[in-house]
């Protein structure tokens, strides 16, 4: 442990640390827990809030097993370790002690504190309920089910003559799918929505634009076309006058006279840019009045459902995560509540840590700061202390509401009230890391400072050079050239064999790397971050998004003979597994549906050939699939099977009947044999929904089924002890590392598809069509935007610091577009130009040459 670690993890301190990739943060952040508790302080005066639960659970399990190993180490060789960790020789005392600490544990009530903020905060509710006005046996509501209170409340909406006027007006004006994304953009802003109605602001359906706005309008161009006869200037404004000071988009038009007419008449020229200025202004009054009018009429569709869904939680004594966090905020901070909470706690927690802070967002910084509000007391709480580890550079979850101003601004508080209460508090800026290789930690330095001077308003973060601790170990970073699509002479029906010849950038890109793995493989070469042969399991595979390249690229490495993880994320309805069981629900609901039944037929649960179901199909004549097979004795067996799923229906509702199907007949054992051993992953949660969806919305099979095909259901998946290569988003591997990393989806930047856009004042504005935007909202757009880009570089920094030996950048780029400004390749390709060196086979590598 360096200096800076040792001061870090003082417990006589407060501290901030700004910890960048690898610096060793879950060391200090375990070693702070062990002092403390060596010096006696109890379990229970400590809380670490950490941001997953993953991340909770490996604290839990670092700090059990120091003290497990503590309890049965000799005395030497424990006052040996002691000395290390508190950087002087500990007492006879505070070695016994020490001794005892996993015996404590084991018999504390509560143990370690160590949770997420959301199960802290369910805590604090459980233990507060009537001062919350909530009921004490309240559930959690989780996302999936939530997307069916959704889906029923929307319904519900939409079915009330009630609403017909606002409704008519979104139906008439929007695509259905337009219309969803606007309710799920409601319920992820859905905080926000519930500070702005408490303000008890008064949002008119309707808002009179202006009268005069088309006379003010009309005597501006009479105007106009006296000036130019005046000057006799032949030019005709009878036609699209507006478009003579005006462009399509609405901005002022740059030269509305000819060069010739402009320089000869420059009095002219003043008098039309006036009456150009006051076009222009008029034209931002009624696009103004425009988006208030629309923004009102998404406040009031908002604050309907919103209101249906905190009544439907408040019936069925639900809470979702989000209420958890809001409700806490109001419990630690309202008038009416906050002193007596605090009085009630006095007495317990005396020591907070906080783990991820850049990743915590402005509702989750008031509950924080609600907790330590009596840390600054010199008498009352003379060792309290709080610890806060972050790093600006890895804040990625803003779609989770995290705010970097919020980071910086709690960080200065802080500093000002410990300050003020003559109370120790330090910054610390980790310098060591223990993770990548020289060279990796290098080329990520300079490619973000090379942003930092091309591109200020993109990299606003601090970036200090951190030091190399595997100074002598080899570490490689390739540049690939970029993988361009071929242009295609597109076809209205592309012949099959002419798809099979040609294959896309993402197909060739999926292919190269798929060979790099394989040659990499076969090398045998040691990697120093595991002192052995290079294995699947040392790859680790990154994209920004799950879309079209991460199947290619899955697809590939397994048709190579590679052993890959699906990814991160499983999206159910693309699993054949729960399609084919989604099927099977079909089918008993209505057997003459020909196309599911000829699909379930197919499938390995029943497994006919394509030739045996050309052969059904033509040989039925009128008759449904279902119909013909009840009649033809060489079906029986069929028959009879799916005979039994109508009988089991029968007996079975939502919540028993997949788990009942796939008991029967082997079904699981089936599908998994067919479709690899992830299908009992996928079967065990397409159970479990089901058995949730019936508990908390329906228990009709029917709307099961429904909903599950309205709605994309995820299935996160721990790759972390995977023995097979790792493909994920770069926001899934967080916290993760591995010795090989590519980076392959580099070629696109973000783009920011919000409904909704809010002030700095909590205010929310949206137009129905970009095109009709005032200037006021086009500069809110462009601060979110550039928001999302300077996220999208910090993105970049958490993607290349995952590797520990060596990095791979590579992309593709499709035919005849072009690789946008500051995506991600081009970032790396300038300074890999720089400072890499380029092979005969295209690729630019940065690594450390070795002399024999």
């Amino acid at each position: 442990m360096n200096e800076l670690q040792q001061q870090a993890s003082d417990p006589q301190y407060s501290v901030w640390v700004s910890a960048s990739a690898g610096t060793g943060k879950t060391k200090i952040l375990t070693d702070r827990v062990l002092r403390l508790l060596i010096e006696g302080v109890a379990f229970n005066k400590i809380l670490c809030l950490t941001f997953t639960n993953a991340a909770a659970l490996e604290m839990q399990s670092r700090i059990r097993n120091k003290l497990a190993k503590f309890a049965v180490d000799g005395t030497a060789k424990l006052t040996k370790e002691l000395s290390l960790l508190l950087t002087r020789e500990p007492l006879e005392s505070e070695v016994q002690y020490t001794k005892t600490l996993y015996y404590r544990l084991l018999n504390s009530e509560d143990g370690i504190n160590i949770y997420t903020i959301h199960a802290f905060c369910q805590k604090m509710l459980k233990l507060f309920p009537l001062e919350s006005s909530i009921n004490p046996e309240f559930q959690i509501l989780d996302d999936i089910t939530a997307q069916g209170v959704i889906n029923k409340i929307r319904n519900q909406i939409y079915l009330d003559p009630t609403y017909n006027e606002l409704i008519s007006f979104f139906l008439t004006n929007f695509h259905e799918v337009t219309i969803n994304d606007i309710f799920s953009e409601i319920i992820q802003q859905k905080i926000k929505f519930k500070k702005l109605f408490a303000k008890q602001v008064d949002y008119k359906e309707h808002q009179t634009i202006n009268s005069y706005v088309p006379e003010q309008l009309s005597e501006l161009y009479s105007h106009a076309r006296q000036l130019l006869a005046k000057y006799s200037i032949a030019i005709n404004l009878d036609q699209e006058i507006q478009l003579f000071f005006l462009t399509k988009e609405g901005t002022k038009r740059k030269n509305m006279l000819p060069k010739s007419i402009a320089t000869n008449y420059p009095k002219l020229l003043n008098e039309l840019e006036y009456i150009q200025e006051k076009v222009f202004q008029l034209g931002q009054q009624t696009k103004m009045q425009d988006m208030e009018n629309y923004s009102n009429l998404l406040c009031n569709l908002a604050k309907i459902f919103l209101d249906k869904y905190e009544s439907y939680k408040t019936e069925n004594s639900l809470l979702d995560y989000d209420d958890l966090i809001y409700l806490t905020q109001l419990l630690l901070t309202d008038d009416t509540t906050k002193n007596w909470v605090s009085y009630k706690l006095d007495g317990g927690i005396e020591h907070l840590l906080v783990d991820e802070a850049q990743d915590t967002s402005p509702e989750q910084w008031s509950i924080i700061t609600a907790i330590i509000a009596e840390f600054y007391s010199t008498t009352k709480h003379k060792k309290s202390t709080i610890f806060v580890v972050g790093d600006e550079k890895q804040s990625i979850f803003s779609f989770q509401g995290a705010n970097l101003s919020s980071f910086n601004s709690v960080n200065a508080n802080l500093c000002k009230k410990f300050s003020e209460a003559n109370k120790n508090f330090k910054n610390i800026t980790l310098e060591w890391s223990y993770r990548s290789t020289e060279k990796i930690i290098d080329i990520v330095y300079l490619i973000l400072q090379q942003i930092k001077n091309t591109t200020p308003q993109l990299f606003t973060s601090e970036n200090p050079k951190i030091l190399p601790f595997r100074q002598n170990d080899k570490g490689i970073v390739e540049l690939w050239p970029l993988v361009r699509g071929e242009k295609e002479s597109k076809l209205f029906w592309p012949l099959p064999e002419e798809h099979n010849k040609s294959k896309s950038a993402q197909q060739v890109l999926a292919e190269q790397i798929a060979n790099f793995i394989k040659s990499q493989i076969a090398s045998q070469r040691i990697l120093h971050a595991t002192n052995s042969e290079v294995k699947e399991s040392d790859f680790m595979i990154l994209v920004r998004k799950r879309d079209e390249l991460v199947f290619e690229v899955i697809n590939c490495l397994k048709q190579h003979g590679l052993q890959v993880e699906d990814v991160d994320r499983i999206t159910l309805d693309k699993s054949l597994s729960v399609l084919d069981l989604i099927a099977i629900a079909k089918f008993v609901l209505l057997p003459q549906d020909d196309l599911n039944l000829i699909g379930l037929l197919k499938s390995p649960i029943i497994g006919m050939s394509e030739k045996e179901l050309q052969l059904l199909a033509v040989s039925r004549g009128k008759n449904s699939i279902w119909e013909y097979l009840q009649n033809i004795p060489e079906y029986t067996n069929i028959y009879n099977k799916l005979c039994y799923f109508l009988q089991l229906y029968k007996v079975a509702n939502c919540r028993n009947f997949f788990s009942l199907i796939v008991d029967c007949w082997d079904i699981r054992k089936i599908l998994v044999e067919s479709n690899g051993f992830d299908s009992n992953d996928v079967i065990n949660e397409l159970i479990y929904l089901s058995i949730n969806y019936a508990n908390n919305i329906d228990s009709s099979l029917q709307s099961f089924v429904y909903w599950f095909e309205n709605n994309k259901i995820d299935v996160k998946r721990n790759l972390e002890s995977s023995s097979k290569i790792k493909v994920m988003t770069v926001h899934a591997s967080k916290g993760l590392q591995a010795p090989i990393v590519i980076l392959c989806d580099t070629s696109s930047v973000p783009t920011n598809s919000n409904k909704f856009i809010w002030d700095q004042d909590g205010k929310v504005f949206s137009v129905p069509q970009s095109s009709n935007s005032p200037e006021f909202f086009k500069a809110l757009k462009e601060q979110e935007q550039q928001k999302d880009l300077q996220e999208y570089i910090r993105l970049l920094y958490v993607a290349m610091t995952r590797a520990e030996d060596h990095l791979v950048i590579c992309g593709y780029q499709s035919s005849g577009n072009k690789l946008p400004q500051n995506c991600w390749y081009e970032l790396v390709s300038r300074a890999m130009n720089m400072h890499g060196k380029l092979h005969d086979n295209g690729i630019i590598v940065y690594e450390m040459v070795i002399s024999e």
